[in-house]
């Protein structure tokens, strides 16, 4: 039937996938005339996967086929075993990190991590040996769910944790938020934030971004990262 037959080209715009830069993407959601489409993170491609120790950055929107696309999700296992990634900044608009995604990643050493952030699956930095710093831009731990288990053979007390500023009360939050890890140490840092002026100033956001009809971005809050 007619229904049927749209149905499954919706299904199959749902599963395309695309090459931007260093990643791969799988469409999620297409565009309207109301918003942009999301996409997932799937990957590396061949040519991220060839970059010695790979600085990447995983932006908050990509475009394809004209079309613009916020990036909203890494898939699960979407990273293992990459053991070229040296570091990983997440842009602000990633929400989840799915299970497994920087899996025995062996020489990842930094990631940054947006305040839009709200869940970090399970063994997700499994066996991640060399992984010594976690920033998180947002201010306080409100929102954001923390698998117990997204250190699954990992030993964390090794690892120190960065997070944002932008609330007074927002380091004891995270500390004890994450007490039950053991790392190293829980701190606040001007380097957790979520984008940086022209100047190198880093800024969080701290109001969620607002947007018109059309999808475009019409305000959104900052804080200074060191305030």
């Amino acid at each position: 039937t007619l229904l049927l037959a749209m149905v499954a080209v919706v299904q199959a715009v749902a599963a395309e996938t695309f090459e931007s830069g260093y990643l791969k993407y799988q469409v999620d959601y297409s565009p309207s005339s109301m918003s942009y489409g999301t996409v997932i993170v799937m990957g590396l491609t061949d040519a991220g996967m060839n970059v010695s120790n790979l600085q990447l950055t995983i932006p908050a929107q990509v475009t394809y086929n004209s079309q613009v696309y916020d990036v909203t999700q890494i898939y699960a296992t979407a990273f293992r075993q990459a053991t070229n990634l040296y570091s990983v900044r997440a842009s602000y608009g990633l929400k989840t990190i799915g299970m497994q995604a920087f899996d025995a990643c062996t020489n990842l050493r930094y990631i940054y991590l947006p305040s839009s952030l709200t869940k970090i699956n399970r063994g997700v930095f499994r066996l991640c040996s060399s992984l010594t710093r976690i920033y998180f831009a947002a201010p306080t731990p409100t929102g954001l769910t923390l698998d117990e288990l997204m250190f699954n053979n990992l030993d964390p007390s090794n690892i120190d944790v960065l997070v944002g500023y932008g609330n007074a009360n927002g380091l004891p939050l995270w500390q004890n938020a994450l007490s039950s890890f053991g790392f190293k140490s829980v701190s606040r840092n001007a380097n957790a934030c979520d984008a940086k002026t022209s100047s190198g100033l880093c800024l969080t956001i701290i109001q969620a971004p607002t947007f018109s009809s059309n999808g475009k971005c019409m305000a959104v809050g900052f804080a200074p990262s060191s305030a």
